[in-house]
């Protein structure tokens, strides 16, 4: 059986006979521009198709329903494959989370801080500081970060993508304090050294502190991720299903579509037929599958 992300789903996806009806389900709840693809495949279960028609029917305007509802069917590419449009910026976002906490923890291997001495120059990165967990901070919080992008993009459900947006939006957070904490320690040390200046004259005047391409890496990662979280919240309230179709509610939800068993043992009814209407513009469609 194929699982399938119902936000990034196309025309091209629904021509895999493998996909299961859980999941052709799920991609009629949410996404009623493919319920025409839905109501063709072959695994679509007869009371899912029976709530697709129902759809249909409860349009304002029917004649243009089939147009609504996507009835063209996807084009074959090289080798008889059929062609799908390109990745959603839902995936984007999945992708481009774990890639920025990946970013973070290569800033703390970069060097965070500049140190002249007349001429003489060294440098340190987050690691070479003793007395301080900078590093272990924007460690644990980069690798949260990682771990909870992956299980989102992985498996692309409501409640784990509304997750991972929450710790990608924490780990940016985190990571913006750290870097608030040593932008101030480096900022204490100009101004020691100005003091010194002033106080002893020329003693100290060839010796210069400046923030390292690191510190501006982790400063540019940790304002991503706060955006990168807030676009996973979106993309999750997205996957969000919808009030009272939550599994085994009333009809019309997951597990509450028409002919599914309700509480009780009845079983909810199918399209009411008007007199004289003719079959569902669904059935009129053949089946495009080979």
């Amino acid at each position: 059986m194929t699982a399938i992300d119902p936000l990034s789903c196309t025309p091209a996806h629904l021509a895999n006979p493998a996909i299961d009806p859980g999941t052709l389900t799920q991609i009629a709840q949410h996404r009623p521009d493919l319920r025409a693809y839905v109501r063709q495949h072959p695994a679509c279960p007869p009371d899912l198709a029976a709530w697709i028609d129902q759809q249909a029917y409860q349009q304002p305007q029917f004649p243009g329903a089939a147009a609504q509802y996507g009835m063209a069917r996807p084009q074959a590419g090289p080798g008889g494959a059929a062609t799908g449009s390109s990745p959603t910026w839902h995936t984007i976002v999945l992708i481009a989370a774990p890639v920025i906490g990946l970013l973070a923890i290569i800033a703390t291997f970069l060097p965070a801080i500049s140190a002249t001495i007349g001429s003489h120059s060294e440098t340190s990165n987050f690691w070479d500081v003793d007395d301080k967990s900078y590093d272990v901070q924007i460690l644990i919080a980069s690798l949260l970060v990682i771990a909870a992008g992956i299980g989102a993009l992985v498996v692309r459900k409501f409640p784990v993508v509304i997750g991972a947006g929450a710790v990608t939006i924490l780990g940016g957070i985190w990571n913006g304090i750290t870097w608030l904490n040593a932008n101030s320690d480096i900022s204490d040390a100009q101004k020691q050294i100005k003091q010194s200046k002033r106080a002893y004259g020329g003693l100290g005047g060839s010796i210069e502190v400046s923030s390292g391409v690191g510190m501006y890496i982790l400063l540019i990662a940790a304002l991503l991720l706060l955006a990168c979280g807030a676009a996973l919240i979106v993309a999750g309230l997205q996957l969000r299903p919808a009030a009272g179709v939550a599994a085994g509610g009333g009809a019309g939800g997951y597990g509450g579509y028409p002919g599914a068993v309700q509480p009780g043992g009845y079983t909810a009814a199918g399209p009411q037929m008007q007199p004289g209407a003719g079959p569902s513009p669904y059935q009129q469609q053949g089946p495009y599958y080979q």
